[in-house]
């Protein structure tokens, strides 16, 4: 018996767009294909890896039983406000606060009427640094965030503006890109200087400040650093919501 050979099958031409993420997208030349002188090319297009996502998130480092304890002392201790009022830094102050701010700058607040007055040494209760076009990088008890010259106005009484001594644009720029690295990270209810894990409105400000200058700034002590410790000769006094500079 004679086989007779087959002949090559002519098939139509493939044409399929791309699927949604995660399937396989079909591609290849129609004419070529038909012929038999191409393959489909298969192309996968994955969905992030979800490992991937959220490594760019910062990670909060885990809270034992007493570091947990000492965080509910301190929220108890500290933000109980006794005098709710409505805060003193209004339009027209806020408008001289921000003439007045350069890069760099540190700010120091005030909000009356609350617990953390009695426990924070000094008049000032909050530091922050300001990173220019109207924004601000600072600590609070919830974690490091970036914020409007306007919300941080919203909730203080008096402010006062200081600026960092013999800074080179350079240097204020790695500041400021050091303070934001950190947003997102909590708080530091440990009050430990040495852990970039957490930090505090002061841990904050001086280890900006000293990333980009290699030298310290606040004259802090053994209990750590307070707002009123950059009120010192580093600084140059630039602005005060009082008028002068108060420690």
């Amino acid at each position: 018996m004679k086989v007779q050979p087959r002949q090559p099958q002519l098939i139509p031409a493939l044409e399929t767009k791309p699927q949604a993420t995660g399937q396989a997208a079909v591609t290849a030349r129609p004419d070529s294909f038909a012929r038999g002188e191409a393959k489909p090319q298969v192309c996968l297009t994955m969905p992030p890896s979800p490992t991937s996502v959220e490594s760019a998130v910062p990670l909060h480092p885990p809270e034992g039983p007493w570091y947990r304890f000492k965080k509910h002392v301190v929220l108890f201790l500290t933000g109980i406000d006794y005098d709710p009022h409505v805060h003193r830094l209004d339009d027209q102050a806020r408008r001289r606060l921000s003439e007045a701010l350069e890069p760099g700058d540190v700010i120091l607040r005030r909000t009356d009427g609350t617990t953390s007055n009695w426990v924070i040494p000094g008049y000032w209760g909050h530091a922050a640094l300001y990173a220019g076009d109207g924004r601000i990088v600072d600590a609070t008890t919830h974690d490091v965030r970036e914020v409007d010259l306007a919300e941080f106005c919203s909730e203080g009484d008096a402010a006062i503006v200081v600026r960092p001594k013999g800074l080179a644009p350079e240097q204020v720029a790695e500041a400021i890109e050091y303070a934001r690295s950190q947003i997102g990270k909590p708080y530091d209810f440990d009050l430990d200087f040495e852990d970039e894990s957490r930090f505090t409105c002061t841990e904050l400000v001086e280890k900006s400040l000293q990333k980009a200058t290699g030298q310290g700034w606040a004259e802090g002590n053994i209990m750590g650093i307070s707002p009123k410790d950059f009120l010192n000769d580093r600084f140059e006094f630039v602005w005060s919501s009082l008028g002068t500079m108060i420690k």
